[in-house]
């Protein structure tokens, strides 16, 4: 794996992009890692789903345009 040609977006990232990130990561992540038994998890609904899509094309449209 190499960093060619693919280091120049870092200058672009905000603080704002990090949060965003790991705001999505840290709840998605339940679901595809294990949990304990007596820690059932609720898949979100389709609107939940979809709006979180949405919010994340937003932000890789705004991140593109940088």
């Amino acid at each position: 794996m190499t960093t060619q040609g693919k280091l120049h977006k870092v200058a672009r990232v905000q603080p704002a992009d990090c949060e965003l990130i790991e705001e999505m990561m840290t709840k998605y992540s339940r679901y595809v890692h294990a949990q304990p038994g007596e820690s059932p998890v609720v898949l979100p609904g389709s609107d939940e789903l979809e709006g979180d899509l949405a919010s994340l094309k937003e932000w890789l449209a705004e991140f593109s345009e940088r």
